[in-house]
């Protein structure tokens, strides 16, 4: 029987990452899932990016930031409806 697994990305500040997770950590576990990995990937820049930010919005460049990235695998552990 094979197994059924869902891979998710969420992407935001750590917040906002955790928020989006942990509604869609509840609403899967409810259908049948778990969470069998997941990683994070931190935003970064570009070196043309830091460059140009250096060069022309200094204070800017500190002050925004890129996004992080989570990617959760999740699998079907019991039964329940099927994930949409």
């Amino acid at each position: 029987m094979a197994q059924e697994t869902l891979v998710r990305h969420y992407t935001g500040s750590s917040s906002s990452i955790r928020r989006q997770y942990e509604a869609d950590q509840r609403r899967l576990a409810a259908q049948g899932y778990e969470v069998a990995n997941q990683t994070v990937v931190p935003g970064r820049r570009g070196c043309p990016m830091t460059i140009l930010g250096v060069l022309t919005l200094g204070i800017l460049l500190i002050v925004m930031r890129p996004k992080d990235t989570m990617i959760v695998a999740y699998r079907r552990v019991s039964g329940g409806a099927p994930a949409s």
